[in-house]
């Protein structure tokens, strides 16, 4: 599933931060049964590597990037469909219409995983 990501042995929080571009802190934000963040994860464990955005009409790979703080690179490392319906290209509007963007997501909402960074995003938003 979309923002989730499965514990393999012996992974630590910072691993899985490091594969995901971003740092154990965020990710142990995400993961509230995480009492300590250098507990033991078990395998098997579900951790919450980010949280839906539902995409709107127009969006790019690199608004949405810099609205959240995040890089291309991260985006499309938690989204890897994001290539396919992108071709790559980080400039390229995802939809053009709300009835586009439900049909990339088989008829709800089409959503990416995002991983909000606090220090690096955008001071506002159009959608705020």
């Amino acid at each position: 599933r979309r923002c989730e990501y499965t514990v393999r042995g012996g992974e630590e929080l910072s691993q899985i931060a490091d594969i995901y571009h971003t740092d154990w802190l965020q990710l142990w934000s995400h993961n509230e049964a995480l009492l300590h963040p250098d507990d033991s994860l078990q395998p098997g464990a579900l951790l919450r590597i980010g949280r839906p955005y539902d995409v709107q009409p127009y969006d790019t790979v690199e608004e949405v990037a810099k609205r959240f703080g995040m890089s291309h690179d991260a985006l499309f490392t938690l989204n890897a469909d994001i290539v396919t319906v992108t071709g790559g290209e980080a400039s390229r509007a995802v939809c053009t219409s709300i009835k586009e963007c439900e049909a990339l997501g088989g008829g709800e909402a089409y959503q990416w995983c995002i991983l909000p960074s606090s220090c690096t995003g955008e001071v506002s938003s159009i959608y705020a």
